[in-house]
């Protein structure tokens, strides 16, 4: 019987409005170079962050950081998906 009550908990994200990555892109498209450059930074970044958060970091505020990171990457790496893509069809047509 329904009580109406919410059971399902609403999904969240602690990365949710974090874009700060694309502050760069605002004004001019980068470069695949550039976001490349960006990718292999923020993988840097990343590994730099693994190798200190072992044994200090709960695996909870490691996990949170970890998503956080990841997605920031992985909107690097479509980023870069896009640009390929847009030069691509560019030289197609050209």
């Amino acid at each position: 019987m329904p009580t109406g009550a919410e059971t399902i908990a609403k999904p969240t994200s602690s990365c949710r409005g974090d874009n700060a990555e694309q502050a760069e892109w605002r004004d001019l498209a980068p470069s695949s170079a550039d976001l490349r450059r960006g990718i292999d930074k923020e993988i840097k970044k990343l590994m730099q962050q693994v190798a200190k958060a072992a044994g200090r970091t709960k695996y909870e505020e490691f996990e949170a950081d970890l998503i956080k990171r990841i997605s920031r990457l992985g909107r690097r790496i479509a980023a870069l998906f896009l640009c390929l893509q847009a030069v691509r069809w560019l030289v197609a047509v050209a």
